[in-house]
């Protein structure tokens, strides 16, 4: 299990207030603020499907998923206002999109026509989490456009499996930060429960 080493550092811009707050808390001031971060990380293939960074907030968790895995680590999408969030999956077959927005515990057909912004908070959550896995580690997300035929934009017979089973090459890596930021812990909880019976099933 290799150990990573993160250091972060940004300027520290004086003024009176910043003067203020440091003389009243004791702060130490200085040009730039400085946090270092050591973690360890498991190897891809090692025996592992999921992974969960802890720590209290502040703790430096968003850090180390943008540090550690920058090109896995989902960054949203586009959701238009005049498409059904069903349309938001690019080139993957209806099937597939059915799949993973039940993967993801969003089983609600009246809603899956709906457009993204009329729905809760819950759901825009469960559909974020879909496009996520629906990518394959792809940070930037499905287009909500046809992506084509482009074995640029595709691997070999056109599709992106959501979640692939573990087999002779490596499943796809997705990374997603502020987990429960939006949802609360049960809603969460849910999402978790139904993300891993697909994975360990192999849908």
């Amino acid at each position: 299990m290799p150990s990573i080493n993160i250091t972060v550092e940004c300027p520290v811009n004086d003024s009176f207030r910043v003067q203020q707050v440091a003389g009243m808390f004791d702060v130490p001031l200085a040009e730039k603020t400085t946090e270092r971060f050591a973690v360890e990380l498991p190897d891809r293939d090692e025996p592992w499907d999921i992974g969960l960074i802890v720590g209290p907030s502040g703790s430096g968790k968003s850090t180390v998923a943008a540090q550690c895995f920058e090109a896995e680590l989902y960054r949203g999408a586009d959701w238009p206002a005049d498409k059904a969030v069903i349309d938001c999956f690019g080139d993957l077959p209806l099937r597939q999109v059915v799949e993973l927005l039940t993967a993801v515990g969003f089983s609600s057909p009246p809603s899956w026509v709906k457009p993204y912004r009329v729905l809760s908070c819950g759901e825009r959550f469960r559909c974020d989490l879909a496009r996520a896995l629906g990518a394959g580690g792809d940070a930037r997300g499905a287009s909500c456009e046809a992506r084509g035929a482009s074995k640029e934009n595709t691997p070999a017979g056109g599709v992106i499996p959501p979640l692939a089973p573990r087999a002779s090459q490596l499943a796809p890596l997705v990374v997603f930060d502020e987990y429960t930021s939006v949802v609360d812990r049960d809603v969460a909880r849910a999402c978790s429960a139904a993300i891993a019976k697909g994975i360990r099933r192999g849908a």
